[in-house]
């Protein structure tokens, strides 16, 4: 009769164990993204500000990092509007992104991996992977057995996409090709999550 009893006594507890160590893993304002590591972005907008995109030609808010972020210094955002269909915003020398007006565009998200994996010469890991958002780290792929520096560096990037007023816009990193540390990627993901359509009537 103990034998059953004890079987019993540490599957209950065995349970209780994983139940407790799971919930323990996630802290307060750290959500885990979709994709295919466990990459964390915190949640928590303190350190960032509100920005009106109305007086650039886009009825849009979004959220950047102030001078307490991983941008490391005190800076006001810039932004150009280089053509009618694209904007470039900068803070320092450490954070750039682009807001690009596409139209009608229904999925550019796939189209920009599609072309990511057709490039050919890069090993690109997504560490975000949802429909209408990527953070992904870059490195060039060789076939020797050299040990060039160049091999040991790792870019990171991110692209979103955001439907206002039926006009899809895409907010990414930087300019074609740059990289950018993952801590500063990680602020800018927050950024693209934070686009919105402006609430007028506040």
């Amino acid at each position: 009769m103990l034998k059953p009893m004890k079987k019993v006594f540490f599957f209950v507890f065995a349970i209780a164990f994983i139940g407790l160590s799971l919930s323990s893993c996630k802290e307060d304002g750290e959500v885990p993204l979709e994709g295919k590591s466990d990459t964390v972005v915190d949640t928590d907008y303190t350190d960032f500000k509100g920005e009106s995109l109305k007086k650039h030609g886009i009825d849009a808010m979004i959220m950047l990092p102030d001078e307490l972020s991983n941008t490391g210094a005190s800076v006001v955002p810039t932004f150009d509007r280089v053509e009618d269909y694209l904007w470039n915003i900068e803070m320092g020398p450490r954070f750039e992104m682009s807001i690009e007006d596409l139209g009608t565009e229904e999925n550019p998200i796939a189209r920009i991996k599609s072309d990511l994996e057709n490039v050919g010469i890069f090993k690109i890991e997504y560490l975000v992977d949802e429909a209408d958002l990527i953070m992904y780290s870059r490195t060039v792929k060789y076939e020797d057995n050299s040990d060039l520096e160049v091999k040991k560096t790792i870019t990171y990037h991110c692209a979103g996409s955001k439907k206002i007023d039926g006009i899809t816009y895409l907010i990414k990193s930087g300019k074609e090709g740059v990289g950018f540390p993952k801590l500063i990627i990680e602020d800018m993901v927050k950024t693209i999550r934070s686009f919105e359509k402006l609430d007028t009537e506040s």
